[in-house]
């Protein structure tokens, strides 16, 4: 794809998919970004417009369908059992609105934060009644046999082994040791799906699941699959990365190399030359860090 094209595609993905978000003075601020740190400046303007035409995002209406998306593989999980357990479909679909009687959602994270906005548009999008979704946990009684817990991103895996770990968790189980537990990422990335999987008990159900394909520059990176090419963008983004956000980060959280986007923020997994506004940097999607 030459570069008249991947403007093109740019143009595109911001008018139909990023909401319009990106202003022309935005792309050409962020293109001021690259002084010629690792090669010649035009050469890594040119690869950071192939970088930006691979970024996923994930507009308000995606976010909405993902929050259905989400609840349906959970509701047609619990129908196949019913059906296994011998009732037809009808009558399963009676026995999981019963079912349903028995769960609570909630969210992982403090109030305030993304996980708290997702489950008030996760609730809207599924039509859920709002005493589904408890403001205190003395609201949990022994009747409720699941916990379902809404979250926008999983990136490494860690706020939720985090969490998992947390006091609330450990009085769950303690008060009510039968209670099952869900995580539903609306977007993830399979390496955090393993590593929450393997420290954790949590059963989780995410509609968007990004293998190591969507790695920005793993080996089997559908988006750089020309190794050359692939390694030269590699160095470029860990010299500004490193540059920006430290060796930590240089790539995305813990080397995560994601290309994605959510409406209402970017994770800090995605390639910080995307979102960094340390040292001066024009981010082309801004991401609002967390102030504790």
């Amino acid at each position: 794809m030459d570069l008249k094209d991947i403007h093109k595609a740019i143009g595109n993905q911001n008018k139909y998919l990023w909401e319009n978000r990106l202003t022309r003075n935005d792309l050409e601020n962020w293109f001021e970004n690259f002084t010629g740190k690792v090669t010649d400046t035009e050469i890594e303007k040119k690869t950071a417009l192939e970088i930006l035409s691979s970024f996923i995002y994930h507009n308000e209406d995606e976010i909405r369908f993902l929050c259905k998306n989400a609840f349906n593989i959970f509701k047609n999980t619990k129908l196949k059992e019913f059906i296994f357990d011998g009732s037809d479909l009808e009558n399963a679909k009676s026995t999981f609105n019963d079912f349903i009687k028995k769960c609570r959602f909630s969210h992982i994270g403090r109030p305030g934060e993304s996980g708290g906005y997702i489950l008030y548009i996760f609730r809207h999008a599924n039509n859920l009644p709002i005493h589904l979704f408890p403001g205190r946990w003395s609201e949990i009684t022994k009747d409720i046999n699941y916990i379902l817990f809404i979250d926008d991103f999983l990136g490494t895996g860690d706020t939720a082994i985090n969490f998992w770990e947390s006091s609330i968790i450990k009085n769950l189980i303690k008060n009510f040791p039968d209670i099952t537990l869900y995580y539903l990422p609306l977007v993830a990335l399979k390496k955090g799906v393993d590593n929450v999987t393997s420290f954790t008990r949590f059963k989780i159900i995410s509609p968007q699941i990004f293998t190591e394909d969507y790695r920005v520059f793993s080996d089997k990176s559908c988006i750089f699959p020309d190794r050359k090419k692939r390694e030269e963008t590699k160095k470029m983004c860990e010299v500004y990365g490193e540059y920006l956000e430290g060796i930590n980060y240089s790539l995305g959280y813990k080397d995560s190399q994601a290309l994605v986007g959510l409406h209402h923020n970017i994770p800090d997994n995605t390639l910080p030359i995307i979102w960094s506004k340390s040292k001066g940097w024009y981010p082309i999607f801004k991401r609002e860090k967390k102030r504790y």
